[in-house]
């Protein structure tokens, strides 16, 4: 087990998408990530799609390049309108804030 000092922290990114251009899927916001920042860029980030639920994406980044991210996000473009509705170090928060 990593202790707790060594392991990379993370943080959850919660997205709502206003006007879908089409249905979302993982495959489609992973590809349009790595679009964005690139295969190696996109893993150095640490960058994960989490979760789908109706028009909200839950993204999950390195805590050391959350800006990095939050800038990137801006240039998602196929996806639809992008709003970023709240960023947590809890999983579970963001959950909440969905229901």
């Amino acid at each position: 087990m990593i202790s707790p000092n060594i392991r990379p922290r993370k943080r959850y990114i919660l997205l709502k998408v206003h006007e879908p251009e089409e249905s979302l899927s993982k495959e489609k916001i992973d590809q349009e990530l790595k679009r964005i920042f690139g295969i190696f860029f996109n893993l150095k980030l640490g960058l994960y799609t989490v979760s789908i639920d109706n028009d909200y994406i839950i993204l999950r980044v390195d805590a050391n390049s959350l800006n990095i991210v939050l800038a990137g996000l801006f240039l998602i473009k196929n996806i639809g309108i992008i709003k970023i509705v709240k960023i947590s170090g809890s999983i579970k928060q963001l959950r909440k804030q969905i229901r």
